[in-house]
């Protein structure tokens, strides 16, 4: 009777596990699965998109991009800045002078000066504006000569501007860099007069009276009257 009774049971079980397995209660299934994804490969870094103006890649290392220099800054060559020449002084006058009538006005060799005169007798005067201590300026001057006498220097003060007079002669010998395109040449029995200009604002002004002696000598009141018209502006 008790066998009976256990096997109706287990029958029983069975069965509704089986009624339970047709509904699908109580089964885990297997989640379905999607066929797999194509993933790129991951692209190279050549290949890859840089953000905008981010300098280019290549060999594993950026490079640097080109940058722009700041204004006026000086043209970069071979990686070192390459110094431009300085250009003429653009400060506004700060002295003005009257010109003797019988000197004439000649074009400027040189954009660093300001004003050049054809002065009777094969001298010229030229006028210019720089840097340098005046006696520098003086050492330089003198400098230009060989076989020179005594020079003689003179100050005074004109308007309230202080004024270096400096007189040399003898043989003129310029050197090569002053002489643009020819073998400088010298030039015996020349002389210089010339006067420096200290002003408050600025450079001083150079007068630079220079030619043979005997029409440097004759040029010497004009030159006097030159000095005597200066005016500060």
């Amino acid at each position: 009777m008790l066998t009976r009774l256990a096997s109706l049971a287990v029958a029983g079980v069975l069965g509704i596990a089986g009624a339970l397995a047709w509904l699908g209660i109580g089964r885990d299934p297997s989640p379905s699965l999607s066929p797999p994804s194509e993933r790129p490969e991951s692209p190279s870094t050549a290949d890859r998109s840089l953000p905008p103006e981010h300098p280019p890649i290549g060999n594993g290392a950026e490079l640097a991009p080109e940058m722009a220099l700041p204004p006026n800054h000086p043209t970069i060559v071979g990686g070192s800045s390459q110094a431009a020449m300085p250009a003429p002084l653009d400060e506004p006058p700060a002295l003005g002078w009257r010109v003797p009538a019988d000197w004439q006005d000649a074009p400027n060799p040189s954009p660093f000066r300001l004003a050049t005169y054809r002065v009777p007798g094969g001298a010229e005067m030229s006028v210019a504006r720089a840097g340098g201590s005046t006696e520098a300026n003086i050492e330089r001057w003198l400098s230009q000569f060989d076989n020179a006498g005594a020079d003689t220097r003179a100050e005074r003060t004109v308007r309230g501007l202080r004024v270096t007079v400096v007189q040399v002669a003898g043989t003129y010998a310029p050197s090569a860099m002053m002489i643009a395109g020819a073998a400088p040449q010298t030039r015996p029995r020349w002389a210089l007069e010339g006067a420096i200009v200290e002003t408050q604002a600025g450079a001083p002004y150079f007068f630079k009276l220079l030619g043979p002696t005997a029409a440097i000598k004759a040029a010497r009141p004009s030159f006097e009257r030159l000095l005597a018209s200066l005016t500060p502006r």
